[in-house]
């Protein structure tokens, strides 16, 4: 099972997107390996543009949801006190996206993508390197 980052849900659902991810995210659609949680679907559903609505709709009936527990603010939270304490600033949502796969210890290329980053990385960096994140 993979956690599917919203970027590249993204380039999945471009008519341009990146053949590369959107190769990647359809064979594990086909595999029934892709998986979302609530963070990513927010992200998703207030970015959609019209044209690709009916997609992502198709995209989510086919993949697994993970729901965002109440347990999971409380580790969002210890994982935000954590990298804060070592100068790193992370924008929420991608906390957010890291604290299921962490819980549930799959391999979500977000998840190590930030936390594999060395310290003293801004919020600017790590958006200005968020491509890297999109692969799945």
């Amino acid at each position: 099972m993979r956690l599917i980052d919203s970027s590249a849900w993204v380039e999945f659902l471009r008519p341009k997107g990146d053949s590369r991810i959107k190769h990647q995210v359809a064979r594990l659609l086909e595999a029934d390996q892709a998986a979302y949680t609530c963070p990513i679907h927010f992200e998703l559903l207030s970015g959609v543009r019209r044209n690709e609505e009916n997609d992502l709709r198709q995209a989510f009936t086919m993949s697994h949801h993970f729901p965002f527990t109440p347990g999971d603010w409380l580790s969002a939270a210890a994982f935000e006190r954590l990298w804060r304490s070592k100068g790193v600033i992370i924008p929420r949502n991608d906390l957010f996206v890291v604290t299921v796969p962490s819980d549930v210890k799959w391999r979500s290329c977000a998840a190590i993508r930030i936390l594999t980053w060395p310290e003293k990385r801004s919020a600017k960096d790590l958006k200005s390197n968020n491509s890297d994140a999109a692969s799945v």
